[in-house]
């Protein structure tokens, strides 16, 4: 048996539509203050790594968690 995790960072989804808007101490205006802020993930990209995960070719990769947050630990 194999257990590992995804970490995603911020992903452009749209699970907080339904919530109200961020004032200008939201997470959007504390993330852009870098100009080496990372971008937003595509879904698919998350995606890509699952499949990864779930195939064959991951069989040596055990109890770890992969970072997909385009580096945004770093900062």
């Amino acid at each position: 048996m194999r257990c590992n995790a995804i970490a995603p960072g911020d992903v452009n989804t749209n699970i907080g539509t339904t919530m109200a808007e961020p004032n200008e101490f939201g997470a959007k205006r504390a993330m852009s203050g870098s100009d080496n802020n990372p971008r937003s993930g595509d879904p698919e990209e998350v995606a890509k790594i699952a499949l990864f995960l779930a195939s064959y070719d991951s069989g040596f990769v055990n109890a770890d968690v992969i970072r997909a947050d385009a580096g945004w630990l770093a900062y």
